[in-house]
């Protein structure tokens, strides 16, 4: 393995995707260039597609620094995001993807209390 990617850089890695979702709309908001704004929805989501931050997870997981719960916690997330989007249509509502879908639908709300949630539970591991 990359002799850079330890468990350290792994958790930090995780630990900024979740504080990228975990945020209120207007830090999110501040974090994105206004020209890109129009697609903020998507560009969050898409960084939660499970295939991408799983080797992350992964080597987390099998070093026991994070639990089966942590690490289900962030297939939920994943899970979640994948089933809103069109390609998933079980819980597809287009309004997730807009600007103000952003800032209002329960959906958003919802997820980031649990990236919030499992934030702390990432804060309290020493490595």
């Amino acid at each position: 393995m990359d002799e850079m990617i330890d468990d350290q850089y792994c958790l930090n890695y995780l630990k900024e995707l979740l504080k990228t979702l975990s945020c209120e709309d207007p830090v999110q908001q501040h974090r994105i260039p206004r020209e890109v704004m129009w697609n903020l929805p998507s560009d969050i989501a898409c960084e939660w597609e499970y295939e991408s931050i799983e080797f992350f997870i992964r080597i987390l997981a099998d070093d026991h620094v994070i639990s089966r719960d942590m690490e289900e916690k962030f297939h939920e997330i994943c899970d979640h995001f994948e089933k809103a989007s069109a390609k998933g249509t079980q819980y597809y509502d287009p309004m997730i993807w807009t600007i103000e879908g952003f800032v209002k639908h329960p959906f958003w709300k919802n997820q980031r209390k649990s990236a919030r949630q499992l934030l702390d539970a990432l804060e309290k591991i020493q490595l």
